[in-house]
């Protein structure tokens, strides 16, 4: 009975963890530690992780400094180079 209690408490911490550092449930199950002092600790990292703004595969998006081309006809057959002879 003590051990079921003990699993619980664990659950509820995890789930309180993964509320706080706005984790994903998927990851709120992925958060370990023996004590609650590392259990928060692995959840912080896995906040940090989730939450970075650093680049690399997966981010998709337009690249800001690209010249849009024009949707104007006109203005795209004006920019289409045209041979001199």
């Amino acid at each position: 009975m003590a051990e079921r209690a003990t699993e619980l408490e664990t659950e509820l911490h995890r789930e309180r963890l993964a509320r706080r550092y706005r984790l994903p449930d998927a990851l709120a199950v992925r958060i370990t530690g023996a004590d609650e002092d590392a259990r928060e600790a692995d959840a912080k990292t896995l906040a940090e992780l989730f939450h970075s703004k650093a680049g690399g595969m997966g981010r998709g998006g337009l690249d800001p400094s690209v010249t849009p081309a024009p949707s104007d006809p006109g203005e795209l057959a004006a920019s289409i180079p045209r041979a001199r002879r």
